[in-house]
């Protein structure tokens, strides 16, 4: 998850919210956004709620089991959420925001709410800085599976 965010870190800002209190040790909730250092302060955007979850755990997992887990080591999921609604709620929901789907990158999940010039700034990531972001993250760890 920690490399998923180190590649989108350039174009999406990420936060930790309460909202982890309330999911399983195979969930983590990740608010994130399009980065404000490329527009005007004021034209910032809400976070968005995106549930990452890992796949033995996920719904298609448990409702499909004939068809396996996802291949990979650590086969994660990646879901846009209804979350607590942009603040409009004291609870967090885990249903699907309209007509999203799992996906099994982060950037594939923020594709659809993100600015054709975010997605080519993300695109254009070079992997010292990808590495260099993840190295940091592992150091501070701010998300964890356990």
């Amino acid at each position: 998850m920690l490399k998923e965010i180190a590649r989108a870190s350039n174009s999406f800002e990420f936060t930790n919210s309460a909202w982890n209190q309330q999911l399983n040790q195979f969930q983590v909730g990740v608010l994130v956004r399009e980065t404000t250092i490329y527009t005007c302060l004021n034209e910032s955007n809400e976070y968005d709620c995106v549930l990452v979850e890992a796949d033995e755990a996920s719904l298609s997992y448990l409702n499909t089991p004939e068809l396996g887990l996802t291949p990979g080591v650590a086969a994660l999921k990646y879901l846009c959420v209804i979350g607590n609604d942009y603040g409009n709620k004291l609870k967090f929901s885990l249903q699907p925001r309209p007509d999203e789907i799992t996906h099994l990158t982060l950037r594939s999940t923020l594709n659809r709410r993100a600015t054709v010039e975010a997605v080519e700034r993300s695109d254009r990531t070079k992997q010292r800085f990808q590495k260099t972001v993840h190295t940091l993250l592992k150091l501070i760890s701010p998300y964890s599976l356990s």
